[in-house]
C-alpha cells in the first residue's frame, strides 16, 4: 500500500477510534474536556498538513487553526479544575496533584499559538511554529495523559 494511503488509513482509524471513545463517555465534564482536545488536535493536523506540504499553505486556514488552538487551550484549566473521571478518560491523576504546573503547560500552548498566529506567513515559518507548539503539547501529554 502506498505511503500516503497508509497514512490516510491510520488517520481514519485514529479519528474513528476517538469518535467511538467519545460516544461512550458518560461524564459530561469529561466529554467537554475531550471535545476541546479533539478541536486542538484537528487544528494541529490541519497545520501539520500544510507544514509538510501535504496541503497547500493557506493563510485563512492557518489563522482559523491558531484561533481554535488559542481558544481551546485558554479553556483547559477551567475544564480540568474539578476532578472528574470516566473510564475512557486519558487524564492522569497528576493533573490535580500539580494543577498549577498543568495550568502553566496549558498557558504555554496558548502563548505559543498566539505567538505563531502573529508570526506565521508562509510554509517555512509555519514549520518553525509547529515545532514550538509541538513541544508544549508533548510537555503536557508526557506528564498528564495516559
Amino acid at each position: 500500500m502506498p505511503l500516503k494511503r497508509s497514512i490516510f488509513f491510520a488517520l481514519c482509524l485514529t479519528l474513528s477510534g476517538a469518535a467511538l471513545a467519545h460516544q461512550s463517555v458518560k461524564n459530561p465534564a469529561v466529554k467537554a474536556r475531550m471535545d476541546g482536545m479533539v478541536t486542538i488536535n484537528a487544528a494541529m493536523k490541519n497545520l501539520a498538513q500544510m507544514a509538510k506540504g501535504a496541503a497547500p499553505y493557506q493563510q485563512t486556514t492557518t489563522d482559523s487553526a491558531f484561533k481554535a488552538i488559542i481558544e481551546q487551550s485558554s479553556k483547559v484549566p477551567e475544564l480540568f479544575r474539578s476532578r472528574q473521571d470516566d473510564p475512557v478518560s486519558e487524564a492522569l491523576p497528576a493533573i490535580w496533584s500539580d494543577f498549577d504546573d498543568f495550568s502553566n503547560k496549558a498557558k504555554a500552548l496558548q502563548q505559543a499559538a498566539e505567538k505563531a498566529s502573529s508570526a506565521v506567513t508562509d510554509q517555512a515559518s509555519l514549520r518553525s511554529a509547529m515545532r514550538a507548539i509541538g513541544v508544549t503539547c508533548k510537555a503536557c501529554h508526557d506528564s498528564y495523559r495516559k
